[in-house]
């Protein structure tokens, strides 16, 4: 049976862990409180609303909806990206070159200014030199673009060759198609449902969607390098990232979560001993790779050792990490619901989404909390780009 920890050590952990994967788009929970009526538990990307509410990106309707399912326009796409990017717009900007945004509102930065500082970032182009379709129905490779375009200054990962990768939506349109494969390299476009409600590119894209990729986009400025990474070893946690990295060319990649640095006495640990340790077991040739899902692995797991304790990062599996019979209610903090176990044989934290994914850390028995907590507090969601060494 398993018995939820309380102790004050894996509060703070919790605590932590809820600051990290606040960031994490991969991960989609519950709000505590919508700002929305019409946005709760059940919606689709309701954290992505709620962060891009609280950033002030949004503001929903009059009525005090979202209105998540509605198409979302491309007016209304460009005024979020900018946003999301936090780029002025002022009122005295001069007006773009598009004859369809109609008669310039001084009291009202929106639609004109919106669109005007997104042709000046590149964001769009317009459908033509002098038309933008401000108030049509954005499709949804089209509002994946706009999204890689936003994210660029960031320096993404771009695919050599357009058979280097290919996204959800395979080859579809000589316009698109290398967009929608860099967002999807980079975690821009992660969490869409490819397989079911997204499965047409040049079908409207959804408010909710359109949130879910303006706050993947926002969360691309706070991640760091891989050569912010300092582990003991001559490449600091290089070839484990890259290794991770090459697991990932023609799918939709997870992000990347890894410590920047690690707690004093730790290096990285033998996958196969750490198996057996804490109840993992990879998938394939790499013993960093493994959760086992439909099409394959999906996920990545990472372990460390100083000797004595052996300590595993599981991202994004396909299952919960140390799943067994008599699920038990899970703590909660802010409206993201935390499972905290002691197994015996193994101390499990783990923050889960369904259909979303999973973030864990997982020690073996005897481990000291404050360890993971240590762990935790150095969690950072690393950029794909891989520089040469």
């Amino acid at each position: 049976m398993r018995v939820r920890r309380t102790t004050a050590a894996t509060a703070a952990l919790v605590t932590v862990m809820l600051l990290l994967l606040s960031s994490a788009p991969a991960l989609a929970f519950p709000p505590d409180t919508p700002p929305f009526s019409d946005v709760d538990s059940s919606t689709d990307f309701a954290t992505a609303i709620t962060n891009l509410e609280q950033s002030g990106v949004v503001e929903g309707y009059g009525d005090g909806t979202f209105r998540p399912e509605a198409s979302l326009l491309r007016a209304q796409m460009a005024k979020m990206l900018v946003g999301g990017l936090g780029l002025p717009v002022r009122e005295d900007y001069p007006l773009p070159p598009f004859a369809d945004l109609g008669p310039d509102d001084p009291g009202n930065l929106y639609p004109h200014e919106y669109v005007k500082v997104a042709k000046d970032f590149a964001i769009t182009n317009g459908t033509s030199a002098t038309t933008f379709s401000p108030y049509l129905a954005i499709p949804r490779c089209q509002a994946v673009t706009m999204a890689a375009r936003a994210a660029e200054d960031w320096g993404l990962s771009v695919p050599p060759t357009i058979e280097s990768l290919l996204s959800p939506w395979g080859l579809f349109s000589a316009t698109h198609e290398i967009s929608a494969n860099i967002a999807a390299l980079n975690s821009i476009s992660y969490g869409l449902h490819f397989e079911t409600d997204a499965a047409d590119p040049w079908a409207p894209m959804t408010r909710a969607e359109a949130a879910l990729l303006t706050d993947n986009v926002m969360k691309t400025r706070a991640g760091a390098e891989i050569t912010d990474l300092n582990w003991p070893g001559p490449d600091g946690g290089y070839s484990t990232a890259q290794l991770i990295a090459n697991h990932f060319p023609t799918v939709l990649r997870p992000p990347l979560f890894l410590p920047l640095e690690l707690p004093a006495g730790f290096s990285e640990g033998d996958m196969a001993a750490l198996g057996t340790a804490l109840s993992y077991t990879p998938l394939g040739s790499d013993p960093h790779l493994g959760f086992g899902g439909a099409g394959g692995a999906s996920g990545y797991g990472v372990g460390f050792t100083n000797g004595t304790d052996q300590v595993l990062l599981a991202v994004n599996p396909g299952a919960d990490v140390g799943e067994a019979e008599g699920e038990e209610t899970p703590t909660t903090l802010e409206g993201t619901p935390f499972y905290s176990y002691d197994l015996g044989d193994r101390l499990l934290l783990q923050a889960k989404s369904e259909g979303q994914g999973t973030v864990a850390l997982v020690a073996s028995a005897g481990t000291d909390p404050d360890i993971l907590t240590a762990f935790a507090e150095q969690l950072s969601r690393i950029s794909w780009q891989m520089p040469e060494r």
